[in-house]
């Protein structure tokens, strides 16, 4: 039972990043999902670096950051390791 849990956990995660490669901005669950940390990480300790895209300010005052600005800086860090 554990190992068919663990699969669906896998499934939902690779369908949540195929969907979320499909926004233009996103948001810090949809970075999270991207990077397979959980969203508290994300808040904390990755959007906070300063040399993380900035965000796009929305008019209701909430955050989104544009997913190709992501998906680079990610694959910048990647190659720094």
């Amino acid at each position: 039972m554990r190992q068919q849990e663990l699969m669906l956990e896998k499934i939902v995660h690779y369908l949540r990043v195929i969907h979320s490669s499909s926004k233009e901005l996103w948001t810090a669950q949809d970075i999270a999902d991207y990077v397979s940390l959980k969203k508290k990480t994300v808040q904390n300790s990755i959007i906070t670096k300063p040399t993380f895209p900035a965000p796009v300010l929305l008019a209701t005052g909430g955050k989104r950051w544009k997913a190709k600005e992501v998906k680079a800086w990610q694959e910048k860090q990647r190659l720094a390791k």
